[in-house]
């Protein structure tokens, strides 16, 4: 009388190679959360070169202040229309005056001030 199923040398390859798998696949996925972070961090400096920067340049300009912006406009904007911005993550957003901190991703920086000719220019540099 014969029996149905697997013998133990068959489960053990199949250990095995699921082993071997898991062993190549692990690797690729560790870090891709910080990646996303990152990407994220990078979307929100987009952000601010496409859209807010532009808008926030223009009401200085009008306002009389030469195009410069100044930390008010710029917390005012984050916590109205980025309330899932986290400053932990990718630091604060700097403004006229330099001030901003670094965060645990990487640090958003000011390349240029806004002036009475351009808007200006945000980056950010992954650790």
């Amino acid at each position: 009388m014969r029996r149905a199923g697997f013998t133990m040398i068959e489960l053990i390859f199949v250990i095995v190679i699921l082993g071997i798998l898991a062993a190549v696949a692990l690797p690729k996925f560790v870090g891709v959360s910080e990646q996303a972070e990152a990407g994220n961090c990078k979307s929100v400096v987009g952000t601010l070169n496409r859209t807010i920067g532009p808008v926030l340049w223009s009401k200085s300009l009008n306002d009389g202040d030469g195009g410069a912006i100044d930390a008010a406009d710029i917390t005012a904007i984050t916590t109205t229309h980025m309330p899932d911005y986290d400053s932990a993550k990718c630091g604060t957003i700097p403004h006229a005056d330099g001030n901003g901190t670094a965060g645990t991703m990487g640090t958003v920086s000011m390349i240029s001030d806004g002036s009475a000719t351009a808007a200006p220019v945000w980056s950010f540099t992954a650790n």
